[in-house]
């Protein structure tokens, strides 16, 4: 059983490299954002665009599907064209990034995870501060 979920998990993952490869011949400049995971734990990330309302979206359980998840010791590249217009999706122009833990996001009910506001660290970041960190979001 073991051996078909790494099988899965090994398909995803070229498919998801696969997808950044053309993604960044696409989109070009539009991937600068990067997200590093300095952990030995696989993470998700989520954005929200809500500030100041810092609760846990409340997304369909298929988190996976909406989220990104990084491996340990990695990082990936976000593409996503005119993603700094985003920033001014809210009055103070913060897109907050959530961390959490990928074992935890595929084990515990998601209302028990907003419930106990399980996260592993949360980003609250302007277009500025983005900037300022050339594009780098890292955890931890």
């Amino acid at each position: 059983m073991k051996n078909y979920f790494f099988l899965i998990y090994l398909f995803l993952t070229l498919l998801f490299i696969q997808g950044f490869v053309c993604c960044k011949q696409i989109l070009g400049d539009n991937c600068k954002l990067r997200i590093r995971n300095n952990t030995s734990k696989p993470i998700l990330f989520y954005f929200s665009y809500n500030y100041p309302d810092t609760s846990i979206p409340n997304y369909e359980v298929n988190k996976v599907s909406l989220t990104w998840g990084i491996n340990p010791n990695s990082e990936i590249h976000y593409c996503q064209k005119g993603f700094e217009n985003a920033f001014s999706e809210n009055a103070k122009g913060i897109i907050m990034f959530f961390i959490y833990d990928f074992e935890t996001m595929n084990t515990i009910p998601l209302d028990t995870v907003r419930a106990k506001y399980l996260i592993l660290k949360r980003y609250d970041l302007t277009l500025d501060s983005l900037k300022k960190l050339n594009w780098n979001v890292t955890y931890p």
